[in-house]
């Protein structure tokens, strides 16, 4: 983000390394009531707050099967602390704890109360809708801030190839796994190099197709928890799977073998319930002739992986 606004001339390097204002919420929620027209420098420290405080996303897909009591109290905390204030922000929802009026926000910008301690995450929608409220009041007002900026950091899904063209230019290159825009994206885990116990794939789809038919959230997780397990090592299923990706990996004559060895290697495991080295080595040399293979670096680099 902080590239970005430097290729768009909103601010210089040495502006955007300077240190932050003291209370980027109260500039937040001057600004969201009408208060005040903020700086490029004052944005850009409201936007470097929001950045560290972007809210609880408890619907990503891959956030979801983790959620625990611990999240959803806090998320319901600052659901209620902004019914008490009545307020639509999480920027005037932390004035209002610390009794600071966004009115006053050039005379009192300091409170002796905290508000770091009332364990409360505001959800991710709420952040957005204010931070793009905040953004639109600015177009227009501060120099390179325009609707591409807000485009680049508010996208929902992954970027475009023409939006990554346009941030090469800018010197920000993402990898291909990252999803959203500058603000709110983050990358993808990749959970497939986790040791996990569920298949977060099937969790999310389960999931969402338990909501999809009206079951609640709790009965939603408990149809995906059940239905997500993955396969014990010593299973059938995953055995099946292991071998069929060895299967996959053998090469003969610098090629994969064909699906008729493949079948035949299937048919004999089966048949003695186990293969060994030498009985791959007798099968493909059979099947293949006297030719080269690397099923010897494949079962003989480790004792083990035989």
């Amino acid at each position: 983000m902080k590239r970005w606004l430097v290729h768009q001339g909103v601010l210089g390097r040495q502006d955007l390394d300077k240190p932050g204002h003291p209370a980027p919420f109260l500039l937040a929620a001057a600004a969201l009531q009408g208060h005040r027209t903020l700086s490029a420098w004052e944005l850009w420290t409201v936007l470097r707050w929001y950045a560290h405080n972007r809210g609880y996303d408890g619907n990503s897909r891959w956030s979801r099967e983790e959620v625990t009591d611990d999240d959803t109290a806090k998320e319901t905390n600052a659901k209620a602390l902004m019914t008490q204030h009545n307020t639509n922000s999480m920027a005037e929802t932390v004035c209002a704890c610390l009794k600071l009026d966004p009115a006053k926000a050039n005379k009192t910008i300091s409170s002796h109360l905290p508000y770091k301690t009332l364990n409360a995450a505001y959800p991710r929608t709420t952040v957005q809708k204010e931070v793009l409220a905040l953004l639109q009041t600015h177009l227009g007002k501060i120099h390179g801030l325009d609707e591409k900026t807000l485009d680049l950091l508010f996208t929902p899904d992954f970027l475009s190839d023409e939006d990554r063209d346009l941030l090469k230019a800018a010197d920000v290159k993402l990898p291909k796994r990252y999803h959203g825009g500058l603000l709110f994206g983050q990358l993808i885990p990749r959970f497939d190099n986790r040791i996990i116990s569920r298949c977060p794939i099937t969790w999310a789809k389960t999931y969402d197709e338990a909501i999809a038919e009206g079951k609640s959230d709790a009965q939603a997780r408990k149809l995906a928890d059940k239905f997500a397990k993955v396969p014990a090592a010593k299973s059938k299923e995953f055995l099946e799977y292991r071998f069929s990706r060895i299967l996959a990996n053998i090469k003969a004559d610098g090629k994969p073998i064909d699906k008729e060895l493949r079948q035949q290697l299937w048919d004999l495991a089966e048949k003695q319930g186990r293969l060994t080295y030498a009985d791959i080595k007798k099968a493909v040399k059979q099947h293949c002739g006297d030719v080269a293979t690397n099923l010897e670096a494949y079962f003989k680099l480790h004792p083990d992986s035989e």
